[in-house]
């Protein structure tokens, strides 16, 4: 085995393919070299797709059409009132896609860059991921493209490098919506009702099934009530009350907002004491009772050599003080934007720095 699954991930989000639904184009592609100086750093990298909407599966065919965004009810969103609005909102994005985005695509832009990554390196540890899901409310019609996509994935790869090099899979939507779907925090065993929950209950088991393992990435909203109906509830409920995912490492959103240093805050106490807390002070759900590992998201780019580099540098130095002593202990993945944010000197020698010192 190149890795050791009950290692705490010390990774690097690098991204792949489009860029955008709308307008195709790439993400800039990292070079051999670029690889053999980011294994200074790390060697387990999160393969990702960003927020663009794969709406097209390995056979080309749409998943989520207006005749299904028809069929949302009421009983399918958190407020029966705006369900007009929801289908609205789903039309609009849906008019957006380009056929480009194809789960075929997606599949081959992932394998291409693992493939590239291991041949430099063969003890590379790989997380292949899923595309960002907008339409929650209709989720349960991701369940047979994203099993193809996991088993296409699978075969594609090979078996060598799966067994050797592939530690799991990411879940690249970031938040259970709280708008577009409905939460019920009592209903654990039935993923709180929630489609979006289900569809990753869906994976996980299938995943799990292959002896991987699975990331999410969330980010901490300023919410403060406690209510299920927002965000950052819905995301603590899955994190302390399910088995969904080996890993859940919060988005603080501090280098990018100085406003939410409340958050960065926030990251720390979960990732110390291994539960979600909501910002209000009290756990989610009044206990943890999952075996979900809680760790963090360290947030840099290349902003911090731009003009207003010095509030950057400053608000990724509290990072730095709040992770750097818990950082053997808990997941960590990095997120530094493009391929020319990532390679960034500056960028690159402080990610460097964190994993080795």
């Amino acid at each position: 085995m190149a890795y050791s699954s009950t290692a705490m991930p010390k990774a690097l989000l690098l991204y792949t393919g489009p860029s955008s639904d709308n307008v195709y184009v790439d993400y800039p592609t990292y070079t051999n070299n670029d690889l053999d100086q980011l294994f200074l750093a790390t060697k387990e990298f999160v393969i990702c797709t960003g927020n663009v909407c794969y709406n097209y599966d390995i056979s080309g065919n749409q998943i989520i059409t207006s005749s299904l965004i028809e069929a949302i009810t009421s009983a399918d969103i958190q407020y029966a009132n705006t369900l007009s609005n929801v289908k609205n909102d789903y039309h609009s994005m849906l008019n957006n896609i380009q056929y480009v985005c194809t789960l075929a695509a997606n599949i081959s832009n992932q394998i291409d860059l693992a493939d590239k990554i291991i041949d430099r390196d063969s003890n590379a540890v790989i997380w292949f991921s899923f595309p960002h899901i907008p339409f929650e409310a209709c989720a349960q019609h991701y369940t047979t493209p994203f099993t193809a996509m996991v088993n296409n994935i699978k075969s594609q790869i090979g078996t060598t490098r799966w067994n050797n090099n592939i530690r799991g899979f990411y879940w690249g939507t970031e938040q259970v919506n709280a708008y577009y779907t409905k939460f019920d925090a009592s209903s654990v065993n039935y993923a709180f009702n929630n489609r979006h929950v289900k569809l990753m209950k869906d994976m996980s088991d299938l995943i799990h099934g292959y002896g991987k393992q699975f990331m999410w990435i969330p980010y901490l909203t300023t919410d403060t009530s406690t209510s299920p109906a927002y965000s950052i509830i819905r995301t603590g409920y899955v994190a302390n009350k399910t088995n969904i995912f080996n890993y859940v490492l919060v988005q603080p959103g501090y280098y990018f907002h100085a406003e939410k240093l409340a958050q960065l805050n926030l990251a720390k106490t979960c990732a110390q004491y291994n539960k979600l807390y909501n910002n209000s002070g009290g756990v989610t759900g009044g206990t943890k009772t999952s075996s979900t590992k809680i760790g963090v998201e360290m947030e840099i780019d290349s902003n911090i050599t731009g003009t207003n580099w010095q509030g950057y540098n400053d608000r990724y130095y509290e990072y730095t003080l709040r992770f750097n002593p818990l950082k053997t202990n808990i997941p960590v993945c990095y997120y530094a934007g493009d391929k020319n944010s990532t390679m960034n000197s500056t960028v690159k020698g402080y990610i460097t720095t964190f994993y080795n010192y």
